[in-house]
């Protein structure tokens, strides 16, 4: 296989009009006028937010543009015409930059990927013979061999364009030369950032940075723009061995432990609409950080307390953070953030005590060693605007919420043992089938209760993940013992042995099954976490004990040994599986967590004691140490070919349970460590372990690095 490597360019828009920055200034204005400015301001701030939340699409030309177009991609304040021959930045009607590859080969293979859902549509006029609907969008454009041996990918990232010359092992990067045109200055900064000033303001092309893994090391490679005796913009790169790949850093945005004395872990995080970072975990520390604003309870209640911190978008400060809790036990399972980012947290409580709310669907503690609880806290953090008890005369234990934005309604799922929950009358089962079953509800905190039924037959059964389709109707995954667990239209119809993971799908009202499947092997299965995208397909993450789990179309198609994790895709309408992957190495693995993004691809986190783990374009390549959390990229068929790597120290254990993407790429990734030296960034809210046997860590980084 031929090695390549990459430059990665950035087009950054700063543009200025007269003394108006449209970008992070303000004009002053007399007094009179202040509040409505401030107004205006914030609007703005808040459209260029949601505008800045869209994907870059790539329009393909169907007609509505000149012949020589072949792409069109419109950013914030700039529209970017792809050619055979260059690119063409539109800044306004009157002023754009051409871009030209010189030397190029005119007729390599200029082709859309990876094709959005959305469509674009031209009703000009008053002749429908120059209309123009349905046109597809993509989110990058690839030029094939545009150099000898030499592709251009352009693609968008966090409202950016981005192009990258991916060059082949003895590809020559100096065929690669750009005339640009319409700038009326362009300058070359001391950091290798190339400026082009225009009278609208400035586009900024930032320098690439490259690397080598040499011995498992990274050895960086200077790489930056410079302009040449003919006036042509060319790269130059440092010295390298050819032999080996360069590579793109993946940065590591921010990495930080969260913790106090005691003992922490991180189960979860949401990733807010403002960009703020939220924390699902549970502590025994009597000194857990609660800064920033007035927390609900600043003081640990029992022997360990469940926590949520919210961060500001660097990492750098807590927003809030509060305890929550009783005088005994109390644990976070699952988590959610509603449509105005109130959190909600599942778990469950060996406290009689625990805070509930008025109102609450079950104000006292239902019996047996735990109940489950479900509550909302307020946006601030500083109170409970929903709590309650859910439990019966045994076990019960709330594992999965998910949130109904349309009507405020929430499902959730869980176990139990209870043979006395509050099944409503029509619900699909009434009463227990055995010591151990499953159980689906919808509550609302002003209506009550919607639906609650039992899910499970006649051994263990248990209910981990949860979520819900465009209609409504509610899916779920988790495991059975029983080789009586109902089916419907089941892509697996029996129990294949030991515990097997279970996909199940009732309707909004609980009454119903309409799909249910074991899936499974010979030995003990379980899935963990699920998601869903807009067609409906289901994504589940978890762990494997058999050798002969079902794949189909896989990534590892063989058992790595000990335990692996997997991950598949099912489309219970169709009753397909259109993949399912071991994922592991020949120690124990597992996927805890995992989200799909609007293209398919799927990041999963989890725990690896493997040293064979499969890696590539990775921050950390070897797992030293016993046990290292994982990050990992799926696509949407099911293949790893962006990133994978593991996180963690090289002396001591981590493990990681959550994982969340914002709508510019960034995965965010929590769990904990007993390691001291966890590596943490510079503006680490916290840089050092804070003692216990672990601290809470949480990662943010963008995948957005390809190898080269």
């Amino acid at each position: 296989m031929k090695k390549v490597y990459c430059f990665v360019v950035f087009l950054s828009f700063f543009i200025l009009v007269g003394s108006m920055c449209l970008c992070e200034g303000r004009t002053i204005q007399s007094n009179t006028n202040q509040d409505a400015n401030v107004s205006v301001h914030q609007q703005n701030k808040e459209l260029k937010s949601s505008y800045l939340n869209m994907p870059l699409r790539f329009e393909q030309n169907d007609g509505q543009f000149s012949d020589n177009i072949k792409y069109t991609v419109r950013g914030l304040g700039y529209q970017v015409s792809l050619t055979p021959h260059g690119m063409y930045l539109a800044l306004s009607k009157k002023e754009y930059i051409n871009i030209e590859f010189l030397g190029i080969n005119t007729s390599a293979e200029i082709l859309g990927g990876e094709e959005l859902i959305t469509k674009s549509n031209y009703f000009i006029g008053n002749k429908p013979e120059n209309w123009r609907s349905n046109i597809r969008n993509y989110s990058k454009v690839d030029y094939h061999n545009i150099y000898k041996d030499i592709d251009l990918k352009l693609y968008g990232r966090e409202g950016l364009l981005e192009y990258d010359f991916c060059v082949k092992a003895g590809a020559d990067p100096k065929q690669i030369r750009l005339s640009i045109s319409g700038a009326l200055k362009t300058v070359v900064t001391d950091e290798g950032h190339l400026l082009l000033v225009t009278e609208s303001g400035i586009v900024q092309m930032q320098a690439p940075y490259i690397y080598q893994m040499i011995d498992n090391k990274k050895k960086e490679i200077k790489g930056n723009f410079s302009v040449n005796k003919d006036n042509e913009v060319v790269f130059e790169v440092a010295a390298y061995d050819k032999q080996q790949d360069l590579i793109i850093d993946p940065i590591l945005n921010y990495s930080s432990y969260l913790g106090g004395s005691g003992d922490e872990y991180i189960w979860g995080v949401e990733a807010g609409r403002d960009g703020s970072i939220y924390l699902f975990g549970a502590t025994t520390s009597t000194d857990f950080p609660t800064g920033g604003g007035s927390p609900y309870q600043n003081s640990n209640a029992g022997n360990q307390d469940i926590f949520v911190t919210k961060l500001d978008s660097s990492g750098e400060n807590i927003v809030f953070s509060t305890y929550i809790g009783g005088s005994d036990k109390d644990a976070v399972a699952g988590f959610s953030l509603d449509n105005l980012d109130n959190p909600y947290v599942a778990g469950y409580t060996k406290s009689s005590d625990f805070p509930t709310s008025g109102g609450a669907f079950q104000s006292s503690f239902g019996g047996g060693t735990n109940d489950g609880y479900i509550l909302k806290i307020s946006a601030q953090g500083d109170a409970l605007d929903y709590s309650t008890y859910f439990g019966g005369n045994q076990t019960d234990i709330v594992n999965s919420i998910a949130i109904e934005y349309s009507t405020g309604n929430f499902v959730f799922g869980g176990t139990t043992g209870s043979t006395n929950l509050s099944t409503t009358t029509n619900a699909y089962q009434t009463s227990q089938g055995g010591d151990l079953d499953g159980f689906v509800g919808k509550l609302n905190e002003s209506a009550g209760l919607i639906f609650l039924t039992y899910l499970g037959g006649s051994s263990a059964d248990e209910i981990e993940g949860i979520e819900l389709d465009n209609a409504g109707s509610v899916l779920v995954t988790g495991y059975t013992e029983s080789s009586g667990f109902p089916t419907v239209n089941p892509y697996q119809g029996s129990h294949a042995g030991g515990r097997d993971v279970i996909i199940a799908q009732l309707d909004h009202v609980g009454e119903n099954l309409l799909y249910s499947t074991f899936l499974g092997g010979s030995s003990d299965d379980i899935g963990y976490e699920m998601d869903i995208d807009q067609f409906g397909n289901v994504f589940v993450g978890g762990k494997t004990a058999s050798s002969n789990f079902p794949t189909q179309n896989a990534f590892q198609s063989t058992y790595g040994g000990s335990q692996d994790g997997f991950v598949l895709k099912l489309n219970p309408l169709e009753n397909t599986l259109y993949y399912s992957t071991y994922f592991g190495g020949s120690n124990g693995d597992i996927v805890h967590d995992v989200e799909v993004d609007c293209q398919g691809n799927l990041y999963t986190v989890g725990n690896s004691g493997s040293t064979d783990l499969f890696t590539i374009y990775a921050l950390k390549a070897v797992n030293p140490s016993s046990t290292d959390g994982f990050i990992a990229k799926f696509n949407s068929e099911g293949e790893i070919d962006e990133f994978s790597t593991y996180i963690g120290s090289d002396s001591d254990d981590e493990n990681l349970y959550g994982v969340d993407v914002d709508c510019f790429g960034n995965i965010y990734a929590v769990g904990n460590t007993a390691a001291t030296d966890f590596p943490v960034a510079d503006n680490a809210l916290q840089d050092t372990f804070d003692g216990g046997n672990t601290d809470g860590i949480v990662v943010k980084f963008n995948p957005y690095a390809i190898r080269f």
